[in-house]
């Protein structure tokens, strides 16, 4: 045993009614000798049962676990207790026991990446999902996915409720900012897939634009943006003119006035310091999508990933049937939501059965190229907008009108609400009728 792990049982063995409860951070496998280990276990065990801490009830513990010839016998045990360390250094002790338990599990997660690239790989993808799949779990919580006892969810559960009855824990959700939506689901909340789903150019990116920047401003939550189909300047671009209410066309047409300019730059100065990273690759692969989301989950705090959208993303692996790989796309989408515990909203197109009907209106079975999406989603929102030219004067009165469906609702009510569609500005707002 090293002098650090000498030192830190020795701490606790001086004073292990304080010391030890500031020590659940540190397990048994964390020391580097199975003999540090193997007394740090002992120590735990009797303090769990409410037992005294001594030479004399370590090594009867040790014993009794047939583990005292495999650290040295008693005469060990009383080597630690007689060093001669201070409690003062415990902080300290405990901080490069931790420390050296990450580094070798770093160093463990570097070997298998390297046995594995070592082996014939069909797929590049396959490699780099792996190798960070293995170093997350090197760096990430080890205790996050262990198995819970009943008990322990229902504390969980019952915490959860008396925070939300005392509002403290209102926060949890995050709201979209348009209240319509929000009056229906509240908001979105970490571990949540969502699918906002639309036929072409019935506004998806336009509502997914607005969600980010109410996230990012209005809730300081941190989002990311991932743009299969547009550049980001565009998505700022967007972004400013809407929330400035200036028309693009004007610009383009140069009849931007002073006033227009002042309101330009004060949001441009508002968005620079949103929450917002966007991500405008034209290709995108599940395995690459999760990396990014680790990274800035870890460094940024991000709560939400959009991904606009989801039919243009690559399946990791094998090419297959579209709908096979839609359907993997859509089950790694929901583990990233519940693994990273994020909220995912996936932008989708809807079929053409649509279009077909007399309303427009869509259906959860018009999700197109795979029933999956119904499935793993836990809200489905389904946006119609008239876009077709208008037949009659009803029509042509409802060109600013937007209908958003929540159709499937995994945790709650179900519902539709109007929302407004600003056309000289490409924005969605909750409804303003005339």
């Amino acid at each position: 045993m090293n002098n650090i792990e000498r030192g830190f049982l020795a701490c606790l063995m001086l004073r292990p009614e304080s010391l030890i409860p500031a020590s659940t951070d540190v397990r048994q496998e964390y020391f580097e000798s199975p003999d540090a280990g193997s007394i740090f276990g002992a120590i735990s065990d009797l303090y769990a049962d409410g037992k005294p801490i001594d030479e004399v009830t370590i090594v009867e513990r040790l014993r009794t676990n047939g583990t005292l010839a495999l650290v040295g016998g008693a005469v060990a045990v009383s080597g630690v207790r007689g060093d001669t360390y201070t409690t003062a250094g415990f902080d300290e002790y405990k901080r490069l026991i931790l420390r050296d338990y990450r580094v070798s599990r770093i160093r463990r997660a570097a070997e298998q990446i390297a046995l594995r690239a070592n082996e014939p790989i069909d797929d590049a993808s396959e490699l780099s999902d792996y190798a960070a799949r293995v170093v997350f779990d090197a760096i990430g919580d080890e205790d996050e996915s262990a198995p819970k006892h009943i008990s322990e969810s229902v504390g969980d559960v019952a915490r959860e409720i008396h925070a939300f009855v005392s509002g403290e824990g209102r926060s949890v959700l995050i709201p979209t900012g348009v209240h319509g939506i929000d009056n229906i689901i509240g908001g979105v909340a970490p571990g949540q897939m969502i699918i906002l789903a639309a036929r072409p150019s019935v506004g998806k990116s336009a509502l997914a634009t607005l969600f980010a920047e109410n996230f990012a401003i209005d809730s300081g939550a941190p989002v990311i943006i991932f743009s299969l189909e547009m550049p980001a300047s565009a998505i700022v671009k967007r972004m400013i003119f809407g929330r400035a209410c200036v028309k693009q066309d004007i610009y383009r047409n140069g009849g931007l006035r002073t006033k227009d300019l002042a309101m330009i730059a004060e949001v441009g100065e508002e968005l620079s310091k949103a929450g917002i990273v966007i991500d405008d690759s034209s290709t995108l692969t599940l395995s690459r999508l999760r990396t990014i989301a680790r990274t800035m989950v870890k460094k940024h705090k991000a709560k939400v990933i959009i991904v606009d959208y989801l039919q243009l993303m690559d399946g990791d692996g094998n090419r297959e049937s579209r709908q096979v790989e839609v359907s993997r796309i859509s089950r790694g989408l929901k583990s990233i939501a519940r693994d990273l515990n994020v909220a995912v909203i996936a932008l989708s197109q809807l079929n053409r059965q649509v279009e077909h009907r007399e309303d427009q209106m869509p259906k959860l079975a018009d999700l197109r190229e795979s029933g999956s999406l119904e499935q793993d989603a836990d809200i489905v929102m389904l946006l119609q907008r008239q876009t077709l030219p208008p037949k009659t004067e009803d029509d042509q009165d409802r060109r600013g009108e937007a209908i958003i469906a929540i159709a499937k609702h995994r945790n709650g009510p179900t519902g539709s609400c109007k929302l407004s569609f600003h056309q000289e500005y490409c924005r969605y707002s909750d409804y303003l009728p005339d």
